[in-house]
């Protein structure tokens, strides 16, 4: 939050002194696979998740039941490992609104998830 701009903050610690303890555990949990449950009494939306970082991977609500359906097409960029071997900050940056400009074309309001480390490994 302290990176936000001054009324975007204040935006975000008023919402977050007005959520509920019951409404804050439901932000833990999903409405759908990749999705959060809204909290209308404060207008806070749903939310959506997509994996990342190699691009936009979107799915709709039929792949609960079939996972190989619902996909929606996106570019697969290398992975980041690969792409850092370039050290071409320029290229990175273009490959980042690229995905951006994916996400927006699906409209998709959502959090790209980045990278992760299998800790159990």
């Amino acid at each position: 939050i302290t990176s936000l701009p001054l009324s975007k903050r204040d935006e975000a610690i008023k919402l977050l002194r007005n959520l509920r303890t019951v409404e804050k555990i439901r932000l833990l949990s999903g409405a759908s696979v990749w999705t959060t449950k809204s909290i209308p009494r404060l207008g806070i939306p749903t939310v959506w998740f997509c994996d990342g970082p190699n691009g936009l991977r979107k799915q709709d609500d039929e792949w609960v039941t079939n996972i190989s359906s619902g996909r929606v097409k996106a570019t697969c960029f290398p992975t980041a490992s690969c792409m850092a071997c370039s050290w071409d900050v320029e290229l990175l940056n273009q490959v980042g609104e690229a995905i951006g400009r994916e996400c927006r074309n699906q409209d998709v309001p959502m959090v790209l998830l980045g990278p992760g480390i299998n800790l159990i490994r």
